[in-house]
């Protein structure tokens, strides 16, 4: 079978298939190929001092304050995590401002999601501080605790952040 185009000229249709083929092939290929416009990120990790107010599936009220407590924190211009006590929060920035470069990263306002929290920080290769609250306004979250349900209602983690851990994509 052919084709004619406008010039006058006849090409094959298989000859047209393997030409949007390839044309199809790169598109992908370029498709994947990260850019420099891609969403900066960061991380870093220290110890935090974590205040927790809580209810028992008893209905008992739990206050618990816990010192030296391992954190690490993934962040983007557009979203947090937080990752302590084997339990992982956060979520997209609903309103605030993130910035991230290389020699550090610094940033605060409210978090969406799940578990809605408010956070602050400021880290840099040399070290710096992380604060991240949830109260109140926050459904909570339960995990298992000793056997018996926690339904965590408030949760204040705050800390340094540990010369070293701190890097920084894009």
């Amino acid at each position: 079978m052919l084709t004619k185009r406008k010039d006058g000229a006849v090409l094959p249709v298989r000859a047209l298939l393997g030409v949007f083929a390839f044309l199809a092939a790169l598109t992908l290929l370029f498709a994947s190929v990260p850019t420099a416009a891609a969403d900066p990120s960061a991380s870093f990790s220290g110890s935090a001092h974590i205040l927790v107010v809580g209810k028992t599936s008893r209905g008992a009220v739990v206050h618990l304050s816990m010192s030296d407590v391992p954190y690490q924190v993934g962040i983007t211009a557009s979203s947090l995590g937080l990752m302590t006590m084997g339990m992982t929060m956060g979520g997209p920035l609903a309103s605030g401002a993130i910035s991230i470069s290389t020699s550090g990263a610094h940033g605060g306002g409210t978090l969406g999601g799940s578990t809605p929290s408010q956070m602050a920080f400021t880290a840099s290769p040399t070290g710096g501080q992380f604060q991240c609250l949830m109260a109140g306004f926050s459904a909570g979250f339960s995990f298992e605790m000793d056997g018996m349900t926690l339904t965590i209602l408030q949760m204040d983690v705050h800390g340094s952040v540990a010369a070293g851990t701190y890097s920084a994509i894009g």
